[in-house]
């Protein structure tokens, strides 16, 4: 297996920029760097210190989000996604992360499924051609993203069906899914090749692997065996310093140099 760090939080001991933050990451053994937010920071400085380091940009999200559910605001959406996707082109990253955006208050749940659906049906269209694909993210609505639309694994696995475009794909959040309560897998048993991007995180807390009540031994045998070839981002909050908080992914990191 391979790891990303998300020098968001990652080796943020290393240095206020991001790009003081890649060489730590490289010598730790991860294969790859990802980050959130592109606006404002220095794409270029970004790619080359990861060409220096010998590392791959994995990904970033659409900034800002947009509001899929709402087929009014999709055209803001659409405008900073092709946005994105030439920033992530920059910077040779392979994924832009999509989230659907907030619920809309007295609008049934299988109409804003809709209005997602046709609004990826067009994102994708903008993607093909491009070496970046899109990713569609579920979010945790219980803790950090109250009133977010997609909070569910299977419902995201299935509008990623419903468009059934090959430059879409889930990314399948381990921390989101458990504080939603679902189970390792759950919704994806039958959609494992719709996997293109796996992050992880413990609970509570969302600090690393080994600070919560997240089983990891088990977990991360269940992506050996089912998603052997999709790469783990390790998007936490470290409780302590970066380099001791891998003690618990450190056989995987180590095999992978």
């Amino acid at each position: 297996m391979e790891f990303s760090a998300c020098i968001e939080w990652l080796f943020a001991e290393c240095g206020e920029q991001l790009t003081e933050r890649i060489a730590p990451a490289a010598a730790a053994g991860f294969s790859a760097v990802e980050f959130w937010n592109w606006r404002g920071r220095d794409l270029a400085a970004i790619r080359a210190e990861a060409i220096s380091c010998g590392v791959e940009i994995a990904g970033i999200c659409v900034e800002p989000h947009g509001q899929l559910t709402d087929p009014n605001r999709q055209g803001e959406f659409l405008a900073s996604l092709a946005e994105s996707i030439e920033a992530a082109s920059a910077l040779g990253a392979g994924f832009v992360i999509v989230q659907t955006g907030q619920r809309r208050p007295g609008v049934s749940g299988a109409e804003q499924t809709e209005a997602v659906v046709q609004a990826l049906k067009r994102a994708a269209q903008l993607a093909e051609g491009q070496p970046v694909a899109l990713l569609l993210e579920a979010l945790n609505s219980k803790i950090d993203h109250p009133g977010y639309f997609l909070d569910d694994t299977a419902a995201a696995a299935t509008i990623v069906r419903a468009v059934g475009h090959p430059r879409l794909g889930l990314l399948y959040d381990r921390y989101h899914a458990a504080v939603m309560g679902e189970e390792i897998g759950y919704g994806i048993a039958d959609a494992l090749d719709l996997v293109k991007h796996v992050h992880i995180a413990d609970l509570p807390g969302r600090g690393e692997p080994g600070s919560g009540t997240i089983d990891w031994k088990a977990e991360m045998q269940w992506f050996a065996d089912h998603l052997p070839d999709v790469r783990i981002g390790c998007e936490y909050q470290p409780t302590i310093a970066t380099g001791q908080s891998l003690s618990l992914l450190a056989p995987w990191l180590e095999s992978d140099k």
